[in-house]
């Protein structure tokens, strides 16, 4: 799949553990590394471990996904895809809209 960033950092992040951990915490900074790298080895969604809780997201978040990074504090993963076979990554957020 092809991956986009919103921004430069959260493109840093996902190429350097440092800049991630030093962004995210260390848990959240090496989660985020691993999911970003494997969303761009993937061809389909379909491929996203259900262990994720990959989900669409609703009300002003509609048309937006989300997957874990750390469950228990709610942090996730915040994506979009503007066309087929493109994800781009919007932010990594603790707040729940669904």
């Amino acid at each position: 799949m092809d991956v986009h960033f919103r921004t430069d950092e959260l493109r840093e992040c996902a190429a350097d553990v440092n800049k991630a951990t030093k962004a995210f915490g260390r848990a959240v900074g090496r989660k985020y590394q691993e999911r970003v790298s494997f969303l761009m080895e993937i061809e389909s969604t379909r491929e996203i471990p259900s262990s994720w809780r990959f989900h669409p997201l609703r009300r002003d978040r509609e048309g937006q996904f989300a997957i874990d990074l750390n469950k228990d504090k709610g942090v996730r993963l915040i994506m979009t895809f503007p066309k087929p076979g493109l994800l781009r990554v919007q932010e990594v957020n603790t707040d729940h809209y669904d």
